[in-house]
């Protein structure tokens, strides 16, 4: 459902999504989805349309882990594949911003930037990690 302040509006979708994980709007007004396996896991919606947009951002095949949004306006993720990573939209791409050389296995549930630039991590069981 769309609430525009005065009334709701369905959204139809091809893909019949039953569940989102977490909304996050972008600079330009997009709203990202991301979603649980077995499907692509990051969706756009853009226009009154829904996207699978993985593909052409250069991370297809890959899990969205999590989500923020970065202090200047832009996609922030953490995406799994292989050891996991931060990466940060930058127009139609996103680009690596953190490989973490030892972070623990533990599934990463958070990102976030602060003000000063660092990258923030939450984990499930091993708690928090600072990258700068």
């Amino acid at each position: 459902m769309r609430f525009d302040g005065v009334r709701f509006e369905l959204i139809k979708d091809d893909l019949n999504l039953t569940n989102v994980l977490s909304l996050t709007p972008d600079q330009q007004g997009d709203l990202w989805l991301r979603l649980p396996l077995p499907r692509p896991t990051l969706l756009r919606y853009r226009q009154g349309k829904i996207e699978n947009v993985m593909a052409d951002f250069g991370i297809p095949k890959t899990t969205v882990a999590a989500m923020n949004v970065a202090q200047n306006g832009a996609l922030l993720l953490w995406v799994l594949k292989g050891e996991g990573r931060a990466v940060i939209q930058r127009g139609n791409k996103f680009e690596t911003i953190v490989t973490p050389q030892k972070l623990s296995r533990s599934p990463v549930l958070a990102i976030a930037e602060t003000s000063d630039g660092d990258i923030w991590i939450g984990t499930r069981d091993a708690g928090l990690y600072r990258f700068r």
